[in-house]
């Protein structure tokens, strides 16, 4: 299988960036996805790696060998909702042609994924002139959330999904990652949006405290998403939260990397918010600030699924930049957090004192710090008001104190800049290569009582 693989630019061309290939491996369960740039793609101004395992290069590149694919394809990729509702559609027409494979491998996946809808700037072209795959019609509005929902319920039920379930649900259903039940919708604006339905053991209306957790970090000074939250339309009174998508501009699409793709992270991997950010802001055009502030926001709404494929970057003209703030989600119980703050922070009982004392590694100021720290306290301090604005009764509000309220709040409201005590004074490390013009070394130091490990800062 040969197919044209097709990406958006910084400055809105859409171009063929070259061809990929599916191939089989005697090492690999299952056959992998070779890739091959376009030439006259790699002489144009403007051109960009697909994937940071896809360097910009003559000739033809394979995955690693553990992965099928390049991880800029596999954000492209429906998640455990989606292959669900891929993998039953699929079982569907092999009962009318048996000569078919038992069941998508990952290939399969990424060219079922309508092309409309799916995430990022990718597209792929099959030998007819065809974009794979392709979707009768728009996504519904958002006046069909009933009807929407209902189908979902059914897909959720133990028996499988009825076919007229999965004629709904397939073509606008499946381009979203996350494990839990996603559409496509047109927002109230006219656009594309993803509609975030409610799930058959849900213990609370999730929806709703996560459209009151958006206007939270819109209101601390965060970039978020457009969204609205829209009125229960199921017996147990949960709505559904309508999120704007941020990889269209209109009819343009925009290039998306996830951050566990960015950082080329395995699943299960641990690391620290001290390390992206020093990453990101030495690497992209990341808003040291930014990034900071959503920290911040993590901790004092106790979001604790914060894995990597929940923070994402966009393609601009800058080159990759961090996204608006999405999946943001506090959670009224003790829970191990996917992040840690620093390499030393205890993710079962994270500690905003560690972000303070990591600022170095977003390239802000002692002040600025306290500053953006302040201004997500007196944001989030609000929770209730939100709350209530997001319909939930007083007793629903009481039960979630503990996802706002605690330790990190009074450490938010006492935090007051104090100049960096140095410790110790290593020599920069030999082998980084990373000294010279624009790049200064911070040497490990104490900061407020809290060890902040050296790292090389960007003066430029």
């Amino acid at each position: 299988m040969n197919v044209d693989v097709f990406t958006t630019l910084a400055d809105g061309r859409e171009v063929l960036a070259g061809i990929a290939q599916s191939t089989a491996h005697p090492h690999r369960r299952a056959a992998g996805i070779s890739f091959t740039y376009a030439p006259d793609y790699l002489r144009l101004r403007g051109a960009y790696a697909l994937s940071p395992d896809l360097p910009l290069r003559v000739g033809v590149q394979n995955p690693p060998m553990h992965r099928p694919m390049f991880t800029g394809f596999a954000d492209a990729m429906p998640d455990r909702w989606g292959t669900r509702l891929l993998q039953s559609e699929h079982r569907r027409r092999r009962r009318a042609d048996p000569a078919l494979p038992s069941k998508l491998d990952e290939t399969g996946l990424l060219l079922a994924v309508p092309d409309h809808t799916r995430q990022g700037a990718l597209r792929f072209r099959d030998s007819s002139g065809s974009f794979q795959s392709h979707a009768a019609g728009p996504p519904p509005a958002v006046h069909d959330l009933a009807s929407l929902v209902a189908a979902s319920d059914d897909a959720q039920r133990g028996i499988g999904p009825s076919d007229e379930t999965l004629r709904t649900l397939v073509p606008i259903g499946t381009s979203q990652g996350g494990a839990r039940p996603k559409a496509a919708v047109i927002n109230g604006r006219g656009r594309l949006a993803i509609a975030k339905l409610p799930q058959a053991d849900d213990r609370w209306n999730i929806a709703a405290w996560e459209i009151a957790t958006m206007r939270m970090a819109h209101a601390a000074g965060i970039v978020t998403p457009h969204h609205e939250l829209h009125p229960a339309t199921t017996g147990d009174g949960y709505g559904v939260a309508v999120i704007e998508r941020f990889d269209r501009d209109g009819d343009t699409r925009r290039g998306y990397l996830s951050l566990h793709s960015f950082l080329q992270t395995e699943d299960g991997q641990h690391t620290d918010y001290e390390s992206i950010a020093i990453e990101l802001t030495a690497a992209t055009a990341t808003n040291g600030e930014q990034l900071f502030r959503r920290v911040a926001l993590t901790i004092l709404v106790n979001n604790v699924d914060d894995h990597l494929r929940n923070h994402g970057l966009l393609l601009g003209r800058r080159g990759w930049e961090l996204s608006p703030v999405f999946d943001v989600n506090p959670f009224p119980y003790a829970q191990d957090a996917a992040t840690a703050l620093t390499l030393d922070d205890d993710p079962d009982n994270r500690d905003l004192r560690q972000l303070i004392a990591s600022a170095d590694a977003y390239r802000l100021a002692d002040e600025q710090a306290i500053d953006a720290i302040r201004e997500v306290e007196h944001a989030t301090a609000d929770w209730a008001k939100y709350g209530a604005e997001a319909g939930f009764p007083r007793d629903e509000i009481e039960g979630f104190a503990d996802a706002f309220e605690g330790p990190n709040r009074e450490r938010a409201k006492a935090a007051v800049p104090s100049s960096p005590s140095i410790i110790d004074l290593p020599a920069p490390p030999r082998s980084s290569g990373a000294a010279g013009a624009g790049r200064v070394w911070i040497p490990a130091h104490t900061r407020r009582g809290m060890h902040v490990r050296g790292h090389w800062r960007d003066t430029s």
